[in-house]
């Protein structure tokens, strides 16, 4: 679904966005607001992201289970029943269970909110809303070549391992597609933006009664 350059940034279609449509917008208390605003800076997105990205996830799982769908309650049954030797190991190695929580599993989260801070925009053409990110050799790593997003979205097939070379060889094209939308690495993006809002929250043109 997010695959679908069109419907990419929309809150409603776009299962990864963080934009909120401006009818959406007017209905959310001033807690739910500020935390918003906080989360589209950097520094916010790291610390909150993770937080509302499960609160989110968590509502829609559990609406569509309500709804009687059940490829949602199986895909439940499946975590359920794959977490609970983890949970055993952790639990065996002596490890305290919130500790892996908090100062594991939460962080591990906020790197993923790293990669997905900055590789969309809501720009106008589709082609325009998805970043090149001239990471590092960790950073390329431990985001599997993510950082060249404009490459994967373009070959979201292709092995994580030949996006380099693609981007390499097709870097011009790849640039004059996605606007320019170009960021010279992560160190940057938290320079820029590390308590200072990227974008608006709200969508710029989406809202619940379509368009």
């Amino acid at each position: 679904i997010h695959h679908n350059d069109e419907r990419l940034t929309d809150p409603y279609d776009d299962p990864e966005s963080f934009y909120v449509a401006a009818s959406d917008w007017q209905c959310r208390c001033g807690l739910m607001r500020l935390l918003l605003s906080v989360n589209a800076t950097f520094a916010g997105r790291m610390l909150i992201g993770p937080a509302l990205a499960m609160w989110g996830f968590w509502q829609s799982e559990i609406r569509l289970m309500q709804a009687g769908d059940m490829r949602v309650r199986t895909a439940w049954v499946h975590h359920a029943l794959g977490l609970t030797p983890v949970l055993g190991l952790v639990w065996m190695s002596g490890m305290n269970p919130f500790f892996y929580l908090f100062a594991i599993a939460y962080p591990a989260m906020s790197l993923i909110m790293v990669r997905s801070y900055i590789e969309h925009r809501a720009a106008g053409p589709s082609e325009e809303r998805t970043a090149i990110v001239e990471a590092g050799w960790f950073w390329r790593l431990l985001f599997l070549n993510n950082n060249f997003h404009a490459v994967h979205h373009d070959n979201p097939t292709m092995a994580w391992y030949r996006l380099p070379a693609r981007w390499q060889a097709n870097r011009e094209a790849v640039l004059a597609r996605n606007g320019d939308y170009l960021v010279p690495g992560y160190g940057a993006v938290a320079r820029q933006w590390l308590i200072k809002r990227r974008e608006p929250v709200i969508h710029p043109w989406v809202d619940r009664q379509g368009r």
